[in-house]
């Protein structure tokens, strides 16, 4: 199977999280957009950015058509049952971060091999900012909601089992993905396929190619 693969371009370093969004949407567009599972045929219009400063990966998602569901207000909270977005980097072989935020900017961030994961201490995870346009008040499920944007600072400094990371190869392994775990319309997309019978994320061999530039 062919991998897809995305550019990471480099830009200066954002003042804030609006900044932020404003640079990336004059770069590349891309889309998630991969229905891996007949049984999850539910679809949200999915598209993001991203970029880096050679400190942080900014990442910068926009979807709709969503009857929109996010409870979760706790970091590392089980954000991916809510209406989610995901981004998935692998820095060597040897495992991969997941940072996931639910539709009010909520996140947890985890690290490991597979499935076998754990979600680093949230006094850790300080740098990591997530702006969402709905603001942070719990959505209920509700057709009054279709759409949102979140726009989040991801910097390496999160990366605790890579101390000092810089980005220094030109080509890593990652993916993105649209979720909703146990919303009434329950999806699983993808940006890169993954040839799975049942919806599992968690399948490095499955990233696709993100170079550096």
């Amino acid at each position: 199977m062919t991998s897809k693969a995305l550019n990471i371009e480099k830009i200066a370093a954002p003042k804030n999280m609006i900044e932020a969004a404003s640079a990336l949407e004059k770069l590349t567009l891309h889309k998630v957009d991969t229905v891996n599972w007949t049984d999850y045929p539910v679809q949200p219009d999915v598209t993001f950015h991203i970029a880096h400063d050679d400190t942080a990966f900014y990442l910068h998602f926009q979807v709709k058509k969503e009857k929109v569901s996010a409870l979760t207000t706790e970091t590392n909270g089980e954000v991916y049952e809510d209406s989610c977005c995901e981004f998935f980097f692998a820095p060597d072989d040897q495992g991969y971060y997941n940072l996931e935020m639910n539709a009010i900017g909520t996140f947890l961030f985890g690290y490991g091999a597979g499935r076998d994961r754990v979600r680093i201490d949230a006094e850790k995870l300080s740098g990591i900012k997530v702006f969402s346009s709905l603001g942070t008040t719990p959505v209920e499920h509700t057709e009054n909601v279709t759409e949102y944007t979140l726009t989040a600072k991801l910097p390496f400094d999160a990366f605790v089992n890579h101390p000092n990371f810089q980005l220094n190869k030109e080509q890593y392994k990652g993916n993105f993905f649209k979720c909703g775990d146990k919303t009434p319309e329950m999806h699983f997309v993808t940006w890169n396929p993954i040839k799975t019978e049942q919806p599992d994320y968690h399948r490095p061999e499955f990233f696709g190619d993100l170079n550096i530039k």
